[in-house]
């Protein structure tokens, strides 16, 4: 696999690990019942350093789960 090929497939699941980022966040401080995160600074900044380890944890195993769907219509 390329390395074009591992940005396009990194490009194709950022969004998704996106809306999986903000909308668990915004699940679970409904859940919690803590303010939304466009409440404050300090929220602000606990959702960018939540997303900072999240968004790539999500993309690899996105980019696993795709590469397992394809491999295994492959067969």
């Amino acid at each position: 696999m390329t390395v074009s090929e591992r940005i396009r497939q990194i490009i194709r699941v950022l969004p998704t690990a996106i809306v999986l980022w903000i909308g668990s966040h915004m699940l679970f401080g409904f859940i919690t019942r803590k303010p939304p995160f466009w409440s404050s600074k300090e929220a602000l900044a606990e959702l960018a350093w939540n997303g900072a380890i999240f968004v790539p944890l999500m993309i690899f195993i996105l980019v696993l789960s795709v590469k397992k769907y394809q491999s295994e219509e492959t067969k």
